[in-house]
């Protein structure tokens, strides 16, 4: 059996033995309501908690909030040099993050990552984008990623990219950063975010369509994937040459999608890293959307089921030998799409609950066939779109946080940054909202939304705390319980995929009652928070801060019963009485 679907009935067989022990110990639960029994001397294993995650790009207010008031674990910037000009005796015009960040952004942007670091916080720079110059390709249009064609190109000179990555790390040495943790390559090359493909994006009408025209350069898939390891070496030794620390545990990359072509790229990036003895020190991953991105790609393999081997490859083969693959590469490549879609059919809708924990076990499993069991696993983007959206603005993406960091939690994956923190400038003009998936508003009031609100609530279930047994009523409730010698929190959300992305239906709720028994003290107050259309939540005018709907006092086991709103997030704080 393999890898992916062995962490699956595992996760579920630790929590069918717990289910039994909270049946022969049910602590008190008087109320009728489905219940969310929490016994807190259940306990299995100590949490890392990875709420102090982001993409870290926005204006100086909104940095210093997130440090404050969710924490620092992994920040990621990114290190654009598509828009550097060589000049007599060096190279200029360091763009960093993006087009309109300007000197005085980058200024505040190291100090206050340079404060996170003081705080436990570890560093990701990820870098790629080819300047003009340098470039292949002399295709200036922009298609996809906010990026020219021509920085998707490999470079004319490979030693001449090399020696820009080692000055555009020195140079923010220069501006004062104080230590890079991880150096991540590139981005989604599967998918022409940073990397070109066989067959390139155009516009059609005003619209993108995609694979609709050849690469320039006449490349074939395989052609692409060599020249995508070529500058992941040389990139390699542009930062060996910057910083001498890179040289354990330091690199990685390359930001894939996982669906199944990641997987076989993920399979063939490790194969070149282990023959010319490359550090995969990390591996990254990007996916927004997943649970729709998996619905549609399991609603594409329901009419075949059962699936076969020879399935597989009569639909794959003939492409995978236009894109240039030997037999021996087709092989592996067809057993690893093999491998991805079985589990998906056996695990069905389990799957779709727990997609993060699905990618990344697919994602480990090759890694570990490969050799690279130290290997460790980043998710370096992630919302609930790429692109703008209604429900990063309200709760729904409140909801969506928060089932992610529980699933991200119980996977293979080891950290992650959501996209993004805020913008430098507003981006899109509907006072600050539009869509954005920024958790602050982008007009410079950096006005935190139910997003925000959520990732605080997770870092409060605090870190290096125990985990502890929860019951879950249904499959749409999401639940995570921790405690220490003083506190226990639980925190939960009622969350379904939206049938119609752009209009969910928010009119739904459940009555639940929480139940914690076996509390490690007598007598308690408690607080519980609460993430809905009319708390925690700006986009809906009920105030931006994080609300406190409950409170009082007591003894003995816990029970709360509340009316829960479909995509609301709400949390139970228990502390002992001092």
């Amino acid at each position: 059996m393999k890898i992916a679907l062995l962490e699956f009935l595992l996760k579920k067989s630790i929590l069918l033995s717990l289910v039994i022990l909270a049946l022969v110990f049910p602590g008190a639960v008087h109320s009728q309501e489905p219940a969310i029994l929490v016994d807190t001397s259940t306990s299995y294993g100590s949490m890392k908690n990875m709420a102090g995650g982001i993409n870290f790009w926005g204006q100086k207010e909104a940095q210093e909030r997130f440090i404050k008031e969710v924490g620092t674990y992994l920040y990621r910037f990114k290190m654009r040099l598509h828009k550097v000009e060589k000049k007599a005796g060096g190279y200029t015009r360091f763009p960093w993050e993006g087009d309109d960040v300007t000197p005085e952004d980058m200024t505040v942007l190291i100090q206050n990552l340079n404060l996170a670091k003081t705080k436990g916080c570890k560093i990701i720079v990820q870098m790629y984008g080819i300047p003009n110059w340098l470039s292949t390709s002399r295709d200036e249009r922009i298609i996809t990623n906010n990026l020219p064609n021509y920085a998707k190109y490999p470079p004319k000179d490979f030693v001449e990219w090399a020696k820009l990555v080692f000055t555009a790390i020195r140079e923010l040495k220069r501006l004062g950063l104080e230590g890079i943790d991880y150096y991540e390559i590139f981005g989604e090359p599967n998918v022409g975010s940073t990397w070109y493909e066989q067959t390139m994006p155009c516009r059609r009408n005003g619209d993108t369509v995609l694979g609709c025209e050849q690469n320039e350069l006449g490349h074939n898939t395989l052609q692409v994937m060599k020249n995508f390891l070529k500058v992941y070496k040389y990139t390699v030794k542009g930062i060996r040459a910057a910083d001498p620390e890179a040289k354990t545990g330091k690199i990685g990359g390359v930001a894939i999608i996982p669906t199944p072509d990641g997987i076989w790229w993920t399979r063939l990036l490790a194969k070149y890293a282990k023959l010319y003895n490359l550090p995969l020190d990390f591996y990254s991953w990007h996916w927004y959307g997943i649970d729709e991105a998996m619905t549609s790609i399991f609603g594409r393999i329901e009419p075949h089921k059962p699936l076969t081997i020879d399935l597989i490859r009569r639909r794959f083969e003939n492409s995978l030998t236009k894109q240039g693959f030997s037999d021996f590469q087709i092989d592996a490549i067809i057993g690893d799409i093999y491998d991805y879609l079985k589990d998906l059919e056996q695990l069905d809708q389990e799957a779709i609950r727990f997609p993060y924990s699905f990618a990344s076990s697919h994602l480990r499993r090759v890694l570990l066939e490969e050799g690279f069991s130290a290997t460790e696993l980043f998710l370096t983007e992630w919302n609930v779109n790429y692109v703008p959206d209604r429900r990063h603005d309200t709760h729904y993406g409140a909801s969506h946080i928060t089932r992610g960091l529980i699933d991200i939690s119980d996977s293979g994956t080891e950290a992650q940054n959501l996209y993004g923190l805020s913008h430098t400038k507003p981006f899109y003009y509907d006072d600050g909202y539009g869509g954005s998936f920024s958790i602050f508003t982008s007009d410079g009031r950096n006005i935190p939304k139910a997003s925000f609100n959520a990732l605080k609530l997770f870092s409060m279930l605090g870190n290096e705390v125990e985990r502890i047994f929860v019951d879950i009523p249904d499959d749409d409730i999401y639940v995570i319980a921790t405690k220490d010698e003083n506190n226990v929190s639980v925190l939960a959300t009622y969350y379904v995929m939206a049938k119609d992305p752009r209009n969910p239906n928010y009119d739904l709720s459940k009555p639940v009652a929480i139940s914690i028994s076996n509390l490690p003290f007598s007598e308690y107050t408690y607080k519980v928070y609460l993430i809905d259309g009319k708390h925690s939540n700006s986009y809906y005018g009920s105030g931006p801060e994080l609300e406190i709907v409950d409170s009082g006092s007591s003894f003995g086991d816990f029970e709360k019963v509340l009316d829960l709103p479909i995509y609301g997030v709400v949390m139970v704080e228990v502390e002992r009485n001092h």
